[in-house]
């Protein structure tokens, strides 16, 4: 068994049941994290070039340019 293991294995069986059930969920939301980065990747909303389309858009409203309004419902 490696050193860490050991010393992780050590620190855990002397954590209260509360304790581990916090890490716990800290481990989940981490998971749940990456889950959506990694969907976020995929996802071309987020892609550079439709980023930087947004970023133009709203210094466009910035400057006075266009007409805000209300989303449309399609």
């Amino acid at each position: 068994m490696s050193p860490l293991r050991e010393m992780t294995l050590d620190e855990i069986s002397m954590m209260t049941e509360e304790q581990i059930r916090a890490v716990w969920q800290l481990l989940e939301s981490v998971k749940a994290f990456a889950h959506f980065s990694a969907q976020k990747q995929d996802d071309p909303f987020y892609s550079p070039e439709n980023q930087r389309f947004i970023e133009e858009g709203v210094n466009a409203l910035n400057d006075g340019k266009g007409v805000e309004h209300d989303l449309i419902e399609v």
